[in-house]
């Protein structure tokens, strides 16, 4: 007979030489499943606890938050079978996980070539035999598959050259947690007047700047944007935010030749300076700010060492006499590539230095940035590229200003080529919430991206030249062979004829089914709250959930546990619950030493808290949570009660739930919508109930 012990999820070793990468996509296929269906097929350990088989599944089951594993011992003489009790597979949801199964497995299929090389070579397995027909030697360029020639585009270029750059991408933000990692302080430096970096600002700054100018009627300062993203909840930052050093990799590793030397005309923080020393290429870097300054060279000695090769040069000074700042320093000879992201005129005043071109007129300040782009392209030698990221910005009227075309003039007055435009896609953060009053109030799409501009000095030809291929191995030729980058997108460019003031009563608002129609004066509240996406699906199970099915089935099936209590509790809930006499260990609410279930569930399964101030927040919510993708489902041990799969649907059933979540108001656009429609729709909570509810899981996966 097998031997069945059970166990924590943190006791399995993963394969260290797993022959499957998995891919983004199949990962999160397989998080879907598991959070819509639980788990399914088993996985392979080996004597040691070790995953053989399985490891994305126990991937997938850490992520979505489940911890318990039963392990049934064998020899490979019995075929292992997991039955599922709660599923019938001739039914729609058994079909659906059959398929998924079939599905993620698929899905999530990317060979480890390396792995499967080294464990051929180790241990002399035999991967033709399994129909594995990995290619050992050098890439075929002439092979056409998209999946395999992009893998090798990521080998060779860190991530695909096209001309959109995705910042949402694991991938991305795995590399740039890495860089951060190092020691990377470039919010160090800003003075109180110097609030932010003279580079590219997060979209949710001039986004709650915006809203506010509108609010006030003038141009707000940036201590009452900062006072505004602090009552809404969001995130301030009292100094520079940092500039993305995966941008700044991929800048200086595709249009800088080996070893080049960097001009940084607008330098802000230390990013761009420690990345240029880190990549081996000299950088030297120009900023108003004395104190910006002495705070790169102290993060640049923390991350490097005083005397690091390659220890960037930073200088203090006026950028519009560059030529002068840098013959004082004693800098001389030409640059091989301009890198830098400037000012955005003035949407944002730096300092209050005259010199400051984020002081002038939108007409000045263009002048004197022409004026900077000139002087950094007369060090820029031939043959080389320049590289600014920028974004367009708004006036007064909400009128774009056309600065990347500025830009794009500035550089090509100097004689630069136009060569390469690419689409920087940013964070969205709370954008989502808030873009609904900006767009229906004046047709004004939520800015999620910036521009990168790549100009080329010189022979087009010659410079190619110039450059080696990137990495170590072969890929696409198109950029080797050219610097271009292949281009996915389109730009899409929206004009409007008349005074933007009345664009809001000439087209009106827009909200599909499911959406909020807040009034202009209703609007105002959705600041402070938190919009998230509602399952249709979810909230179409049925359960039997009743007063007289608690007292005569299941006696309160869903707030007993085995020897467990799934009680988490909000901090004032804890110091109540002690109050009362009842014992609280790490949050939660621990059970009834002789019943080994809740200390407030009666005989009849009933609670005793039930209709008084002491019921906890969370027994109330508890049948609903949010997933990672903050989208509302059933949780997933209420599917396996008996009260689950008959009954009324569960938007019906656990009303309470939501008119807690969201409100009384809300819940009931909730019900109405789905006493009509089944498809999924979005809701507000407030941010309060948001944090409980977050907080309130975290407990539960302690």
């Amino acid at each position: 007979m097998a031997k069945i012990k059970k166990t924590k999820i943190e006791d399995l070793i993963p394969d260290d030489l797993n022959f499957n990468k998995g891919t983004q996509f199949g990962q999160s296929m397989i998080e879907k499943s598991l959070r819509t269906f639980g788990a399914g097929r088993s996985i392979l350990l080996d004597k040691n606890n070790k995953i053989i088989a399985g490891n994305k599944t126990t991937e997938g089951f850490a992520s979505a938050g489940m911890e318990d594993v039963i392990i049934i011992e064998t020899t490979g003489n019995e075929l292992v079978a997991v039955k599922r009790n709660d599923i019938d597979l001739d039914t729609k949801e058994g079909r659906e996980l059959a398929l998924a199964d079939n599905a993620t497995a698929a899905a999530n299929l990317d060979w480890d070539e390396e792995a499967i090389a080294k464990a051929k070579e180790d241990f002399g397995i035999d991967n033709e035999a399994w129909g594995v027909p990995v290619d050992f030697g050098e890439d075929s360029e002439g092979d056409e598959n998209p999946e395999k020639q992009l893998k090798r585009l990521k080998d060779d270029f860190i991530l695909p050259p096209f001309s959109v750059l995705n910042t949402r991408t694991a991938e991305w933000q795995e590399r740039r947690r890495a860089w951060l990692e190092i020691g990377i302080k470039s919010d160090e430096g800003r003075s109180e007047d110097l609030t932010f970096a003279k580079t590219a600002q997060p979209p949710i700054f001039y986004d709650t700047k915006n809203a506010l100018r509108e609010t006030l009627g003038r141009e707000p300062q940036t201590e009452e944007v900062i006072a505004e993203m602090e009552r809404l909840g969001l995130k301030t930052m009292t100094t520079t935010s940092i500039f993305d050093p995966v941008l700044t990799e991929l800048s200086y590793r595709w249009f800088n030749i080996e070893g080049g030397r960097i001009l940084d005309p607008f330098a802000g923080g230390s990013v761009r300076g420690i990345v240029a020393a880190k990549l081996n290429m000299p950088y030297v870097g120009n900023d108003l700010s004395e104190a910006q300054i002495r705070a790169n060279k102290a993060n640049a000695e923390e991350v490097l060492g005083i005397s690091y090769p390659f220890f960037p040069q930073w200088t203090v000074g006026d950028s519009s006499q560059l030529e002068d700042v840098l013959s004082t320093n004693g800098i001389s000879g030409d640059f091989d590539m301009i890198f830098s992201c400037p000012p955005y005129a003035d949407l944002e005043v730096y300092s209050n230095d005259p010199r400051d071109i984020s002081n002038m007129d939108y007409a000045q300040f263009i002048e004197a940035y022409k004026r900077i782009i000139k002087q950094s392209c007369s060090r820029l030698k031939n043959n080389r590229f320049a590289v600014f990221v920028v974004g367009d910005i708004r006036d007064k009227k909400g009128i774009y200003r056309n600065f990347v075309s500025h830009t794009i003039e500035a550089f090509t007055g100097c004689g630069l080529h136009y060569y390469n435009s690419l689409i920087l896609v940013n964070q969205i953060t709370s954008l989502a919430i808030r873009v609904r009053r900006q767009f229906n109030g004046t047709r004004k799409v939520g800015k999620v991206h910036q521009n990168v501009l790549v100009f080329c000095k010189g022979s087009v030809e010659e410079t190619i030249d110039s450059f080696e291929e990137l990495q170590v191995r072969k890929a696409l030729e198109i950029f080797n062979k050219s610097r271009e980058n292949s281009n996915l997108h389109d730009d899409v460019l929206v004009f409007y004829k008349g005074d933007p003031k009345n664009i809001k009563n000439e087209f009106g608002e827009l909200h599909a089914d499911g959406e909020s129609p807040f009034s202009d004066e209703e609007q105002n509240t959705t600041e402070g709250l938190v919009k998230v996406k509602i399952s249709g699906k979810w909230m179409k199970h049925k359960f039997k959930c009743s007063k007289d099915y608690i007292t005569k089935v299941c006696k309160g099936r869903c707030c007993t546990g085995s020897n467990k209590v799934l009680i988490s509790l909000l901090p004032e809930e804890q110091t109540r619950q002690k109050e009362l006499g009842f014992q609280v260990e790490n949050g939660k609410l621990l059970p009834d030493c002789k019943t080994g279930k809740c200390p407030h569930l009666q005989s009849d399964g009933l609670c005793k808290l039930h209709f008084t101030p002491n019921k906890p927040f969370g027994c109330i919510a508890s049948p609903f949570t949010l997933n990672d993708a903050r989208t509302l489902v059933i949780r997933h041990r209420y599917c396996l009660l008996k009260c689950h799969g008959e009954g009324d649907y569960a938007y019906r059933v656990f009303r309470a739930s939501l008119d807690l979540i969201f409100g009384e108001t809300e819940a009931q656009r909730i019900s109405e919508y789905y006493d009509k429609n089944n498809g999924d729709m979005v809701a507000f909570m407030t941010r309060e109930n948001y944090k409980k509810l977050i907080y309130l899981d975290e407990l539960k996966h302690q």
